[in-house]
């Protein structure tokens, strides 16, 4: 984090560990709520995500140095899975919403077998991901923003895709400078823009007119 001084860093990793902590668990009651459900597997698969998250922050936190090139693996692989729930939203309708997941798992599983294997090779080398891939999690990105814009939940849409960028932004676009560690403040992007999500449904959940509200 080379916008902090370095007494400071493990403090603001702790916060952001503790925020992790705090989406995955609104994440949970999410799941619980949808279970059963075509929307409880992108719910799931959030839980995921944020649980990688917050094990990347956390072992941020033995490393001497957050640009070692087991961070940047580290980074790599916990920020492709944020990629996960909208690509399992995209198939949230029946019949195929459970088989879509298979979808999902294979996408994940290429995406990190092509990191684990080049680490596995060298591990002093940094993640370097095929250019194809990384456009492909561009795309995502960009059409979760596009699809959620009209909503209201455009502000918190907007703060996950910084969340998102900054965390695949080293890894997929090596133009950027190295001392960047923009995916430093992914996850607590990522973990204010879920909460505000949470904030704003409950909001339209109880603000909603039921028909016996005017009897």
């Amino acid at each position: 984090m080379p916008f902090f001084p370095e007494s400071s860093r493990d403090l603001l990793l702790v916060i952001f560990c503790l925020l992790g902590i705090a989406a995955t668990i609104v994440c949970l009651v999410g799941w619980r709520h949808v279970r059963g459900t075509t929307f409880a597997a992108p719910a799931a698969w959030a839980v995921f995500s944020f649980t990688a998250l917050t094990i990347d922050a956390a072992y941020s936190l033995t490393l001497l140095h957050g640009d070692q090139p087991p961070a940047l693996h580290a980074d790599y692989l916990a920020g492709m899975t944020t990629l996960a729930p909208f690509v399992a939203l995209l198939g949230a309708k029946r019949p195929q919403d459970r088989a879509w997941q298979f979808i999902v798992a294979s996408l994940l599983g290429l995406l990190a077998f092509q990191d684990l294997r080049s680490w596995s090779l060298d591990p002093s080398v940094p993640p370097a991901p095929h250019a194809a891939w990384c456009w492909l999690a561009t795309g995502l990105v960009v059409m979760q923003l596009l699809n959620y814009l009209p909503t209201r939940y455009a502000s918190a849409a907007c703060m996950a895709f910084l969340g998102q960028v900054s965390v695949l932004l080293n890894v997929c676009f090596p133009f950027v400078p190295d001392d960047t560690r923009a995916a430093s403040f992914g996850l607590p992007l990522l973990a204010v823009s879920t909460l505000l999500a949470a904030v704003l449904t409950r909001r339209r959940t109880f603000g909603r007119r039921e028909p016996e509200d005017g009897i």
